[in-house]
């Protein structure tokens, strides 16, 4: 019958209608196979399942290629998406009517509530999913998902034609591109050629300008499996900047050829903390499973960085990208760390630096920008202390025997209110415990694995023992107008995108004085 190969076409045409994104994750004839199964009388085969999903920027139809266990982390990654969830009936049924969602026996209604459906409870039910035509209904077990793959999530079909569905192009974006990614835990990453992203509807594309290498990308390749709630192949690149390269349907925040920050942390955008742009700080940060561009997602070590929603881009005005690129990071770290100890940093008071490198450098020009307090850097490299007496430390002392001594002698045997340890190894925390004073902070900040012994006689009295992790969007708005006003200043090496791999040995080797950007636009 001519009906038969209609299956495609129905859902082509709902799309086209309803400005859904969807991916055939192989060719349309195994859609077309299993919705002629359907009309038969006969089960979908193994070659075609379908799932609807939806975040804030709209819904995605997966039409997917055997049946694999429900793993949303894993589409969240693939698709730059960190919000999506398994769409409601009610959803569907709301913003697409006519576009039949029912749920088969025995279960009745199974999507009340997507966010807390207990897969335990979904062994046995099914979606059926069908365009207004039933005998090209395709049917899914809904713990059934997809191992998608890079190539399979290539084949997207535009979003309907107009100013409110088409992505908004730059004809000059090429197919493909180098990124430097993360392949397999415990190894060095490698350079690989893949597709240029295309945004799909809330989404952005990013021309990066300024990919900063950071220390916690060393601590990526060294960990082992389990570390983190993602796993690679992933591009690498969480200190980003660049300017706006294309936008998807409904995006009017921001313009192509804008210069932005990129927001390292990307959190659901709905909870209570996201609300408050702690976005680093995500109530649902397990459930999505990523962390955000070069944590699980593709990150900025590449030409084109896909970033999920405006939210999360700030404007540059008149800075370099390249130059901007570290204060994501490098400078928003440290401002949250230190923003929160502010109030305890009054006139005589000392804040202690331990670790003078990308963030530390930065830590210590945030300090004399926002405080009166007396700053004491400490590290091991003669260079780095140096670096530090150029951009505002008083007192260097180098690291290792005698160096929590000299703290005291040059805090008159009171200790640090504030004592910032950006390494966070055995040897500085331990080090650090020795500086601090009563009613002080000892916040800890690098990841470096040390542990502490704490305990009711380990540390003065009130001296708070604290962690923190990156900041919030609005700090990055603030950092960034410190920048502007000339009181802070990543200092930067320039590369090309052919050097990465070295930045990153030079990285391991201590070399890099500040900050390495990698440049993959120039």
């Amino acid at each position: 019958m001519a009906t038969e190969t209609h299956g495609v076409e129905i859902v082509r045409s709902f799309l086209d209608n309803h400005s859904v994104r969807y991916a055939l994750s192989e060719h349309d004839e195994a859609y077309t196979a299993a919705s002629e199964a359907r009309a038969s009388g006969a089960e979908p085969s193994e070659a075609a399942k379908t799932v609807m999903l939806r975040d804030e920027a709209g819904y995605l139809l997966a039409v997917i290629p055997a049946p694999e266990r429900l793993d949303l982390a894993k589409v969240r990654r693939l698709t730059g998406r960190p919000s999506l969830s398994l769409a409601s009936e009610a959803d569907l049924e709301r913003d697409f009517p006519g576009f039949q969602v029912g749920a088969l026996p025995p279960l009745g209604p199974l999507f009340g509530a997507p966010e807390l459906v207990d897969s335990r409870l979904l062994e046995h039910g099914k979606l059926l999913c069908n365009g207004g035509d039933h005998r090209h209904s395709v049917v899914l077990d809904v713990h059934d998902l997809v191992r998608l793959a890079g190539a399979e999530v290539g084949d997207l079909v535009a979003a309907r034609s107009g100013p409110e569905g088409a992505a908004r192009s730059n004809p000059g974006t090429p197919r493909t591109m180098r990124a430097l990614q993360l392949v397999a835990w415990q190894q060095p990453p490698e350079v690989r050629e893949v597709p240029v992203p295309e945004p799909g509807p809330g989404q952005v594309l990013i021309k990066v300008g300024g990919a900063g290498a950071c220390h916690s990308d060393l601590h990526l390749m060294d960990w082992p499996p389990g570390q983190m709630p993602f796993d690679p192949p992933f591009t690498l690149g969480h200190e980003n900047a660049g300017w706006v390269a294309r936008v998807g349907a409904g995006v009017d925040a921001v313009r192509e050829g804008e210069p932005v920050a990129v927001y390292g942390p990307w959190g659901c955008g709905r909870c209570s903390a996201c609300r408050r742009s702690s976005e680093n700080y995500c109530e649902r940060q397990s459930e999505i499973g990523v962390m955000g561009g070069g944590l699980g997602l593709d990150g900025g070590m590449a030409e084109y960085l896909l970033v999920p929603s405006a939210r999360l881009l700030v404007p540059l005005g008149e800075l370099d990208p390249a130059d901007a690129a570290p204060l994501g990071d490098a400078a928003l770290t440290p401002y949250h760390a230190i923003k929160r100890s502010l109030h305890k940093l009054v006139p005589g008071s000392t804040a202690v630096v331990i670790g003078v490198g990308g963030l530390g450098h930065m830590a210590i020009q945030i300090l004399s920008a926002l405080s009166s307090a007396r700053i004491v850097a400490v590290d091991t490299s003669p260079e780095k202390l140096a670096l530090a007496t150029g951009v505002g430390a008083e007192i260097t002392v180098e690291a290792g025997e005698g160096a929590a001594e000299a703290i005291r002698e040059a805090t008159r045997g009171r200790g640090a209110e504030l004592v910032l340890d950006l390494v966070g190894s055995e040897d500085t925390i331990a080090l650090a415990a020795q500086c601090g004073r009563f009613e002080g902070d000892l916040t800890i900040v690098g990841l470096a694995g040390g542990a502490f012994a704490f305990s009711f006689f380990s540390q003065p009295y009130e001296c708070s023992l604290q962690t923190t992790y990156w900041g919030s969007a609005i700090e990055l708005i603030e950092v960034l107008e410190l920048a502007r006003a000339g009181k802070i200043h990543a200092h930067v090496e320039r590369h090309p995108f052919e050097d990465a791999i070295e930045v990153y040995e030079r990285l391991r080797r201590g070399e890099i004085q500040g900050r390495a950007v990698v440049c993959p636009s120039a």
